[in-house]
This record gives C-alpha cells, structure tokens and sequence, in this order.
C-alpha cells in the first residue's frame, strides 16, 4: 500500500510539471504569436490565424 501511495504521488507530480510545462509554452507561443499578429496587416481577422 505505501509503496502505491508512493508511485501515485509520483504521477501527480509528473502531471502536474507537465500542466506548468504546457502553461508556460502555451504563454511562450502566445506571445510569439501577438508578435507575428503585430506583423500582419491589420484589416486581416485574427480568427484566420487562428483557426
């Protein structure tokens, strides 16, 4: 039992570096993108870049 409870905090933990990790690339690459978006001309929809 002690040892499941030990390998399960593991996985928790790893998910939730990975979670951090997303989160800071996700922001990483938003503000990639607002810099591309800055770029493009303006009459262009920001919702064709997107999607």
């Amino acid at each position: 039992m002690d040892t499941g409870n030990k390998d399960e905090l593991k996985m928790w933990t790893s998910i939730r570096l990975c979670a951090i990790e997303s989160k800071e690339s996700k922001m990483q690459g938003h503000k990639e993108s607002s810099k591309v978006r800055h770029n493009w001309k303006p009459k262009l929809n920001t919702t064709t870049l997107l999607g």
